[in-house]
């Protein structure tokens, strides 16, 4: 008897193209909402962030990027938007923005500033943080009430730290 196991993520993108019903490379219209005289963010085309070049530095032979969140959250006045690459191999990158409308909200979606032994301070847009692991780095960084999270999930994700934190300062910018 074989015994197939799915990443927790590669579950989420696949639960999030059927539940969308969408294919590869589609983009799930983009939502925008107001709160009270607040707007959050209009028209944010999470898998328009990276150039294809920049996917395949950090996973080559990547597909196109799959939309699997684009506007309202479940924090009002904040939207998420999401983006995932996967390759042949089952290896991903999933960009994920959080954008607040305001500074209150905001502060209810901001990393906390504390230091763990697992976390490491990079110097992407306004302050960030990354984490490495067999098989797994997470980035996250702050930009304009945003708050920015990748990570790559592939067997040598550690060899490519340089290139993700590259790649976070490139979406960072598009953000000021």
């Amino acid at each position: 008897m074989h015994i197939y196991r799915v990443r927790g993520p590669l579950a989420v993108l696949l639960a999030g193209m059927l539940a969308a019903g969408c294919g590869a490379g589609e983009e799930i219209a983009s939502e925008s909402f107001a709160t009270g005289d607040q707007k959050a963010s209009v028209g944010l085309m999470p898998c328009e962030l990276l150039s294809p070049e920049e996917v395949a530095s950090v996973l080559p032979a990547a597909g196109a990027g799959t939309t699997t969140q684009s506007g309202g959250s479940l924090i009002e006045g904040v939207d998420a938007y999401q983006c995932s690459y996967l390759n042949a191999t089952a290896d991903l990158l999933t960009v994920i923005l959080n954008v607040a409308a305001d500074d209150q909200r905001f502060d209810q979606i901001a990393p906390g500033s504390e230091l763990r032994e697992e976390r490491q301070p990079v110097q992407i847009g306004e302050g960030g943080w990354m984490s490495v692991a067999p098989g797994e780095v997470k980035i996250t960084a702050i930009q304009n009430r945003t708050v920015i999270d990748i990570d790559l999930m592939t067997s040598d994700a550690a060899d490519r730290t340089a290139q993700l934190i590259l790649l976070t300062e490139s979406v960072a910018a598009k953000l000021e």
